[in-house]
């Protein structure tokens, strides 16, 4: 299988990012991540794909550390800001817009860090997820998800 991901190292790298939401630079990882994602919303999983790829490629464009990029450490709060934003908003032309841009920013957030050498774990997702929050909903009308609006019904037996 190796071979495989040896032809197709980007998707190494993206799959590397999702399982660094659990601190794993293991592409099995995030693809059981991404499997799961999936499972729960189709946009979700969308998004992890489209924000840790903006993020990736971010990475790799601004000619970061090639084992940097290739652990991962690009796409992981890239990976947040995705599902974050999918969750949270219906999906609108200018909420996928922001997925990619939210995950090329949480990259550039991570590197200033990592430069630092500052562990900041998932700050750059949470800095530029509460910063898209704020400003969509001070300048937009873009409605809440359907997964952050569906009526969850709890029936215990006891």
């Amino acid at each position: 299988m190796d071979e495989f991901f040896k032809k197709i190292p980007f998707l190494d790298r993206i799959l590397k990012g999702i399982g660094q939401i659990m601190l794993q630079e293991n592409r099995w990882t995030g693809l059981l991540f991404l499997i799961g994602i999936f499972m729960g919303s189709w946009q979700c999983g969308v998004a992890v794909l489209l924000s840790t790829a903006a993020g990736t490629f971010t990475a790799m464009k601004l000619r970061y550390s090639q084992s940097e990029i290739n652990a991962g450490l690009y796409g992981f709060s890239a990976a947040l800001v995705g599902v974050a934003l999918a969750f949270l908003f219906e999906a609108t032309l200018l909420i996928w817009i922001l997925i990619g841009v939210g995950g090329a920013l949480a990259a550039v957030i991570q590197h200033f860090f990592i430069r630092k050498r500052i562990p900041v774990f998932t700050f750059p997702f949470i800095i530029i997820t509460w910063g898209l929050v704020f400003i969509l909903h001070q300048f937009t009308h873009i409605p809440p998800s359907a997964l952050l609006s569906t009526e969850v019904v709890l029936d215990i037996l006891i």
